[in-house]
């Protein structure tokens, strides 16, 4: 497992992708030094994208079942920011396109973007990408996001509180509803 980083604002923005993708998204950021800044094409080899997102495919149609899982990344990359953020990003979709090859998957990200994934020297979190490839449903990712973000990895043991409004919130729960 990989040590990756992302901003602050990202892991607090509202996300649209599937776990598939935001698995395909881990594995990309895997290779990106975040302290650098992030390159606006990253390639990914094939069958290791498969692996991380649970595709068992032959080699000739592997393009075609890591497009039915990840196909529709650009369109769900959209990023909806937090109030306090809009002054440093304008919501939208981070992915530009995603295109597969014989051997690669190659994802193209906008520049405008690209503060969020690389030159990052303070207001991040690290995250490991072991960790994200054995969760189960995008909401563990969401909460995943939470724990990194409020962790303090220079301490033994974590403490916090987690309330029902926040999670009503993290996971677009009506107020009143189920």
């Amino acid at each position: 497992p990989d040590l990756f980083a992302v901003s602050r604002i990202f892991a607090e923005a509202r996300k649209q992708m599937t776990l598939s993708e935001y698995k395909t998204l881990t594995l990309a950021l895997t290779s990106v030094k975040w302290k650098n800044a992030c390159p606006e094409i990253l390639y990914l080899d094939k069958k290791e994208v498969a692996k991380v997102v649970g595709i068992n495919s032959d080699a000739d149609h592997l393009s075609e079942n890591l497009y039915r899982s990840i196909g529709d990344m650009p369109h769900h990359s959209y990023l909806r920011f937090s109030n306090k953020d809009k002054d440093l990003y304008v919501n939208g979709n981070f992915v530009r396109t995603i295109a597969f090859f014989k051997n690669k998957v190659r994802i193209k990200l906008e520049p405008d973007f690209l503060g969020l994934f690389g030159n990052l020297d303070k207001n991040y979190i690290t995250m490991w990408s072991g960790d994200i490839f054995k969760l189960k449903s995008e909401r563990a990712v969401k909460f995943y996001e939470v724990l990194r973000g409020n962790s303090d990895t220079r301490q033994v043991t974590q403490t916090g509180t987690v309330g029902i409004k926040f999670l009503k919130e993290l996971y677009d729960i009506p107020k009143d509803g189920k």
